[in-house]
């Protein structure tokens, strides 16, 4: 039977372009948001808390901060590291919203913590490797969790705490849904992990050096999984656990329908919404 492909999809279609109207709304709106101090919750958070964010990456920032202290608490500190052409008038807005917040730029967070490791200076120019200069520095000043600009956290998340703790001592990270890695680099001897590079928690500092070892097999440039690559090396060699995949998300398979399956189900912390499904964190407002 011959069917329309966009009569299948029509759902998809439709949550498509309302996300895309919800997110160009809301950021139009960033310039009028009231600080959003006041409404922070008081919960005190024992650990520090980094996202990386690029200018095209600003909505999605601010709703993730937002929805880490609502559900979550709030964290010894929060540092939004900067990477991109930020204007004074961005980072002034971002401050405007989080006044408890650190804007702090790439180049002088690396600085702070012994510069740029010698193996990413030669594929510098890849974004994905100046994340990865950030992961490297996680832990060495106490507990930390990294959470990319597109992770919601949804009521669940009062038990990201508890979580963490019971990962006694070791790392932890978000369980991807499928291998993503660069194969061109992953040793054929191990088993490939299903290591999300979105949320990471590192209690201390990790062992990098055999990790970012990886990069001197790259014939040609980084991908977008590269970074990825390394950092499962890592978290597999530490010992790192998988937070359980069921209440942290990372899911595709409702992609091509109009609802979101997971965010409102009671258990849920948080959800990666990563490019082919980011509209579906503008499509339901929490």
């Amino acid at each position: 039977m011959n069917v329309n492909p966009l009569t299948i999809r029509y759902g998809y279609h439709a949550a498509l372009m309302l996300g895309r109207w919800r997110r160009a709304a809301f950021e139009r709106e960033l310039t009028t948001l009231e600080p959003l101090i006041g409404k922070a919750s008081k919960r005190p958070v024992q650990l520090d808390v980094v996202t990386l964010v690029g200018p095209q990456m600003v909505p999605e920032t601010v709703r993730s901060v937002w929805s880490f202290i609502q559900y979550v608490g709030r964290p010894k500190s929060y540092t939004l590291v900067t990477d991109g052409d930020f204007t004074d008038a961005e980072k002034g807005k971002l401050q405007s919203l989080f006044d408890w917040v650190s804007i702090v730029p790439l180049d002088s967070y690396l600085d702070e913590r012994g510069g740029v490791p010698p193996e990413l200076e030669q594929h510098w120019s890849h974004p994905m490797i100046r994340k990865l200069a950030l992961e490297v520095t996680f832990g060495i000043s106490g507990p930390c969790l990294y959470v990319d600009g597109d992770v919601e956290f949804f009521p669940g998340a009062a038990r990201l705490l508890d979580d963490l703790r019971r990962c006694n001592g070791t790392a932890a990270f978000l369980q991807d849904h499928a291998p993503s890695v660069d194969f061109r680099i992953w040793p054929e001897s191990l088993e490939v992990p299903l290591v999300n590079a979105g949320l990471l928690f590192f209690p201390k500092a990790i062992e990098w050096a055999e990790s970012l070892a990886l990069l001197t097999r790259l014939d040609g440039k980084p991908n977008w999984h590269s970074e990825q690559t390394v950092v499962a090396h890592a978290m597999s060699a530490s010992g790192a656990q998988s937070l359980d995949p069921t209440r942290y998300i990372l899911q595709l398979d409702d992609q091509f329908e109009y609802g979101d399956r997971y965010s409102s189900h009671p258990e849920a912390v948080c959800r990666h919404y990563v490019s082919t499904i980011r509209h579906k964190m503008w499509v339901h407002r929490r």
